[in-house]
């Protein structure tokens, strides 16, 4: 009996013992908690890391609660990032983003208590002016006449300080109304500050380009006395044809006016398309049954015939010579390259040469590199620009109520007639004359030139 109760105290001591171990290590769990709460140096390194971060619009950011300041603190000290996302100052990269506080320190620089604008801040510079902020920046040479400011620009007796107000940071003159007296006042004093001059261009015969579809018709075409519309003759106005027709515009002109058979496709709208989609174009034309001839990428009256009687079987009468072309190579396989014709000596080769001038030309070289013909479609191109540029150049001094039409490719062969264009005054006629000699004068001295680098002359 006594050995029972032995072992009934036993049992009671080593439950004792086991509830009072489990105890102490629930309070030292608890301990260790509660410690990297108060205590950040009780923590573990990810555990710092959540304690010392939150989460706000799903970014990471460090803690702003008072109580874990210490944490955030030994965090950082320690050079931990903790996946906390970096915070990117739109001010910094982006001048129209910073606040009123933001923009001056940003604008400008304190050297020794010398506050001036920050030569590698452009952009925010240019913004503290624009709105009319000093930010404090000090002008050191003005005169005494006070500060180079809105009210006494005249201060600004240094060009350059005078300029740094009159112009943007891009070099070009402010046109913000803060800046415009400053611009006014370097003007006055022939400053161009470093403003490059704009040059617009007009709309003339050498830039037909930035005419507009108006002042284009009106310059390409005219209206006759019966009420019809009809491109206007004479080289003086080729390019203003050729950019209306590249448009596609018709400027109101029929293609029934046979008078006029700039109306229809002719030889400028064949010289204005490259070699190669010229003889696309007889290929396509000849693949069609409308040509016949060989595929040489010369204009001649097979040629002609055949892309006008296409044009008028589809119905195209504008927008020359792209119309034309486009439309064959959409029914037509047109190769991308044709073989050149083998160069010879013999006299078969002189005889297709003298076939291909039929301007009375004669070769310079012994084998030219052009035929006679082909020559003087290439060159013909150059001496009309030269032309129209020279006769916009030349002072008319009278009135331009007359037109000039002169002959073309003869040196020195400076024959021009004039005719009426809108009515016109008394002596109007031989000034336009003049001027018109004198730019032939210069196109066919351009086209007599060309040709001889392909090796022929007149």
């Amino acid at each position: 009996m006594p050995c029972i109760c032995l072992s009934y105290r036993m049992i009671r001591i080593a439950l004792q013992t086991c509830l009072t171990v489990m105890a102490l290590l629930i309070s030292a769990s608890v301990s260790v908690a509660a410690d990297c709460a108060d205590d950040p140096n009780e923590c573990t390194l990810k555990k710092l890391c959540e304690v010392a971060t939150t989460v706000d619009g799903g970014n990471t950011i460090w803690s702003t609660a008072s109580g874990l300041s210490k944490h955030v603190a030994l965090a950082q000290g320690l050079g931990m990032e903790c996946s906390v996302t970096p915070i990117v100052d739109l001010c910094e990269t982006d001048p129209s983003e910073c606040k009123v506080s933001e923009i001056c320190g940003k604008a400008t620089t304190d050297n020794g208590g010398q506050i001036s604008w920050d030569d590698s801040a452009a952009g925010h510079v240019a913004l503290a002016k624009e709105y009319g902020l000093s930010c404090d920046v000090v002008v050191e040479e003005v005169q005494s006449t006070g500060a180079c400011n809105l009210t006494h620009q005249k201060a600004c007796d240094d060009p350059k300080v005078l300029c740094s107000f009159a112009t943007t940071y891009l070099g070009q003159w402010e046109t913000s109304s803060h800046f415009i007296q400053y611009v006014k006042e370097a003007k006055k004093r022939g400053l161009t500050c470093g403003v490059k001059p704009v040059v617009q261009k007009v709309c003339s015969g050498i830039n037909t380009e930035v005419c507009s579809p108006s002042l284009l018709c009106e310059k390409a075409s005219f209206q006759s006395s019966g009420g019809s519309k009809h491109w206007r003759k004479g080289s003086l106005y080729t390019s203003f044809i050729f950019e209306a027709k590249k448009r596609g515009l018709t400027c109101g002109v029929t293609t029934n006016s046979n008078s006029y058979a700039s109306a229809q496709f002719d030889r400028s709208d064949f010289s204005s398309l490259s070699s190669v989609k010229q003889k696309q174009l007889q290929y396509g034309l000849k693949k069609l049954g409308y040509y016949r001839s060989s595929i040489d990428g010369l204009y001649g009256p097979k040629t002609e015939k055949a892309v006008r009687d296409y044009a008028r079987s589809k119905g195209i009468n504008s927008g020359y010579p792209d119309s034309v072309y486009k439309r064959i190579v959409s029914e037509v396989n047109v190769p991308n390259s044709f073989s050149s014709p083998k160069r010879s000596t013999s006299s078969k080769s002189n005889k297709s040469t003298r076939q291909s001038n039929s301007r009375g030309m004669r070769a310079i070289t012994s084998n030219p590199t052009k035929t006679a013909d082909r020559a003087y479609e290439l060159c013909k191109i150059q001496a009309s620009a030269a032309y129209a540029q020279a006769y916009a150049n030349l002072p008319l001094g009278g009135y331009d109520s007359y037109i000039a039409t002169c002959n073309e490719g003869i040196l020195y062969d400076y024959k021009c007639t004039v005719s009426p264009n809108s009515g016109g005054f008394y002596g109007g006629a031989s000034r336009v004359l003049d001027k018109a000699v004198r730019a032939n004068g210069v196109r066919n001295g351009v086209l007599n030139s060309c040709l001889a680098h392909y090796g022929w002359k007149y």
